[in-house]
């Protein structure tokens, strides 16, 4: 039997189903103060079909409810009124467009919201009012750009702030040395050089601006632009000058290959025979604690000269060329990079920490090489720009590498470290970035609080802050420019400064570009500087029996332990493993220097071949003599080192012979 199967198909038509649709744009996302930015918002009631919820932006989909009125706001971060807001009547189901120009009066990131409110109402009459906010968008509003003159205006110098911080300073390879207000960016006057100005402008007390010129002489100008002295140091001049008012002096390298001492009271007279290295100098001096001044040179080493009288306390091979500036830690420590010439890739290539005394802490190796200078953030990250498209930050130790941004292009300049947890840097990508040092990860970066695209690369020009607001220069092929920001994305906040506790918060340590640190003898945190067995050593003898340690400080031997105690909780500020190092067992003999700690192994102990042993000091270690208020006393973080004894054909090494851990004081009067 044959069962035939009827199909009867029911087609059931929906009722339309409208689904509203929303957006809002900027017409320019980066304007200066003053300028407007057109907001356009769009509202869409359309029919969406059956049931189709593609595209809804909306919080639900009203099923046969055709919007009857919408209301466009615009809401601004910093502001708890609405910044405009429109109220339309809708016709069928056409598209809504509205456009409205915002004006930014004031430096600022302003996030920018859109709210759209809108009525419905059912077959009841009853009303219902829907409620949307959409992402806001990031509006970067700059203070003020001011454009170098000329044909040659590139900036590669880094802009020096004045006292008052009424006035900026920087030189152009147009020739000429700008003083600009920091107020609206306006020229106050202007100084014409024989050469271009990269040198970076240094401010004394009294706002008198120093800065060399690619024509040979060093400037000191008044703050009225009016010329006090000029000295000819006959090569042209890339290097910026270090300030040391203590003892009235300047120094600044040349491409002759000297570095000089000028006297700021007489006219720029040279105060001793230029101290002569081996190769041109691009780098900028830094003053130490004590007066000493560090400058490195294209023929791969890094100098520390007497400002006595010129002499070389000593010179580090770095083995590879030195262009940036060093930058100077709390207890002295010296920070600087190396890179090829043209760029190249090398494994010599990295960045370096040197005691103030000239022996190598440790050694970064990066291929691609720093050009840039390093800055120090309150917890004693080292951050460099490379040659690698990316800025690095790097822990006191110099063992935990991070990067802390990646570019489209190298990253020459110096960052700048800002309170609030901020870091200022930009790249010749020409985008300049406001970042957060505390959030983000080694693989990506630190998270971006705002970034402003500029018109030209970044290259040699790094940020300075002041008062709230950063400066930064940049270098095209033919002009340049100089911008200021306010520093927070917030415009009612004012309070982002240089980091205050930073030991080199930025290029040249400060806004008057002195290059000298803030540290005295009296305040810089101790250091261990030499030990002996030394690091890395693999045929010390092993019928000695102690460890001996010298310290850059007079130190508080209670600190490092504290023999015959009975309390839990003992000072153990010195360990050496595998021995037993308990308090009770160790005996440290501080003799008549109280800066060089003995330490006797347990009685009946002895060091044995084929050991490997490892020695710390840890930062519980004080000075004995610090300033009351000082709060370097101790060491900045634990201090390790490891030795063996190895049979002779197992090693291969070369051990320079120890050398005397202290500069002499070079400020007295002997």
């Amino acid at each position: 039997m044959r069962v035939l199967f009827l199909l009867i198909l029911f087609v059931i038509t929906a009722s339309p189903a409208y689904a509203v649709t929303m957006a809002a744009q900027a017409s320019t996302l980066y304007i200066l103060k003053g300028e407007s930015v057109t907001f356009t918002f769009t509202f869409d009631p359309g029919e969406s079909g059956e049931n189709d919820d593609k595209g809804i932006i909306g919080e639900e989909e009203e099923e046969n409810l055709l919007p009857t009125k919408v209301t466009v706001k615009l809401k601004l971060d910093h502001q708890d009124y609405y910044a405009f807001s429109q109220t339309i009547e809708i016709q069928g189901e056409d598209t809504i467009t509205v456009e409205h120009p915002q004006e930014f009066p004031l430096p600022g990131y302003y996030d920018a919201e859109a709210h759209f409110d809108w009525i419905t109402v059912n077959e009841d009459g009853e009303e219902k009012v829907n409620q949307k906010k959409l992402e806001p968008i990031r509006i970067g509003v700059a203070n003020w750009i001011f454009s170098a003159g000329g044909t040659l205006g590139c900036i590669e110098s880094t802009p020096a702030i004045s006292k008052d911080a009424n006035t900026l300073y920087v030189g152009s390879e147009d020739r000429l040395l700008y003083a600009v207000s920091t107020k609206d960016g306006t020229e106050e006057w202007s100084y014409p050089t024989g050469g271009s100005i990269n040198s970076s402008p240094a401010i004394d007390s009294s706002g008198n601006i120093y800065f060399g010129s690619t024509d040979g002489f060093v400037y000191c100008l008044n703050p009225k632009g009016e010329l006090v002295w000029k000295h000819n140091i006959n090569g042209p001049v890339y290097s910026s000058p270090a300030l040391d008012e203590d003892l009235r002096l300047l120094y600044i390298g040349s491409t002759d290959t000297n570095l000089y001492a000028l006297k700021l009271d007489e006219n720029g007279k040279e105060a001793w025979p230029p101290c002569s290295t081996g190769g041109k100098i691009t780098s900028s001096p830094v003053i130490g604690f004590d007066g000493t001044v560090f400058i490195g040179a294209l023929d791969h080493f890094l100098y520390a000269v007497d400002p006595r009288d010129g002499s070389k306390i000593w010179k580090f091979d770095a083995q590879s060329e030195i262009s940036g500036s060093p930058a100077l830690d709390r207890d002295g420590t010296i920070f600087f990079g190396t890179s090829s010439f043209g760029g190249g890739i090398s494994d010599q290539n990295g960045l370096f920490a040197l005691s103030p005394t000239g022996e190598k802490k440790w050694f970064v190796k990066h291929g691609a090489g720093f050009s840039s200078s390093p800055a120090i953030d309150s917890d004693g990250v080292v951050c460099i720009g490379s040659n690698s498209n990316r800025m690095y930050g790097i822990n006191r130790q110099g063992d935990e590498l991070a990067t802390y941004k990646k570019f489209s292009d190298d990253h020459m300049a110096s960052p700048a470290m800002g309170s609030n947890d901020y870091i200022f840097c930009a790249s010749k990508d020409g985008t300049f970035f406001g970042l957060d040092r505390k959030k983000g990860d080694s693989l990506n970066g630190r998270d971006e609080k705002w970034k402003y695209p500029m018109d030209l690369p970044v290259t040699a020009s790094s940020p300075v802050i002041r008062n709230g607001y950063v400066y930064v220069g940049t270098c095209g092929y033919n002009n340049g420019s100089i911008y200021s920001f306010f520093c927070d994305k917030n415009v009612e906040k004012t309070d982002v400064e240089v980091h205050q506790n930073s030991p080199w918060p930025q290029f040249r340590g400060d806004s008057q570009n002195r290059g000298k640190t803030v540290y005295t003898q009296e305040t810089v945190a101790p250091e261990v500087c030499l030990v002996d067995p030394p690091n890395g050593e693999t045929r010390f003898d092993l019928t000695r029996e102690s460890v001996t340690v010298h310290f850059s400080r007079p130190m508080d031997p209670l600190t490092l332990f504290e023999p015959g105690t009975d309390k839990k909780e003992a000072y153990y500020g010195f360990t050496l493993e595998p021995f037993d190092s308990g308090p009770e067992k160790l005996f440290q003999d501080w003799g008549d220097d109280p800066s060089t700690c003995t330490i006797w192994l347990p009685q009946g102990e002895a060091f044995k071949p084929y050991i490997t042993y490892t020695a710390t000091i840890l930062s519980k270690a004080r000075a004995a003599d610090m300033a009351e208020d000082s709060k370097n006393d101790t060491l900045l973080y634990n201090h390790t080192w490891s030795f063996s004894f190895m049979d002779e054909e197992e090693v291969s090494y070369d051990h320079s012979p120890t050398s005397s851990c202290f500069i002499s004081n070079i400020l007295d009067n002997g």
